[in-house]
């Protein structure tokens, strides 16, 4: 393909798609140190293998975040969006997954999150809603 055609497409791409968020470094500071964070602005934060062990997430903006390894034991992340995230072994046992968006997230060690407390009315990651 020539060079300028490539040029062309990606700028395409980027005019046409919207300037992705990046996540809040004071939330993400706030998470680290209280483990709380309801409403947190964290898309994009690379949170791999931080033990967010009851964390209050409930309504975070995860869209695109590295959770990868993270212990999300008993974590409140109820009305979370954590569309495009990573989640690679992330231990969601106990978590509260209730009308949280996992929609095109990366989900390998599922044992764990099959172990969440409870994911009611989530939207899973293949798409496909949960219910009750």
């Amino acid at each position: 393909m020539k060079p300028v055609l490539l040029g062309a497409i990606l700028s395409s791409i980027f005019w046409i798609s919207p300037i992705a968020q990046a996540e809040n470094p004071e939330h993400v500071k706030r998470l680290i140190d209280s483990r709380s964070c309801p409403g947190c602005q964290l898309q994009g934060a690379d949170l791999a293998a931080v033990n967010l062990q009851g964390a209050n997430l409930q309504g975070a903006k995860l869209q695109g975040a590295n959770l990868n390894l993270a212990d999300l034991r008993d974590a409140n992340l109820t009305n979370a969006v954590l569309t495009g995230a990573s989640l690679v072994w992330t231990d969601f046992t106990n978590a509260n997954l209730d009308g949280a968006n996992l929609s095109q997230s990366q989900l390998q060690g599922g044992e764990r999150f099959g172990q969440a407390f409870s994911f009611k009315k989530a939207t899973l990651p293949d798409g496909t809603a949960s219910y009750p």
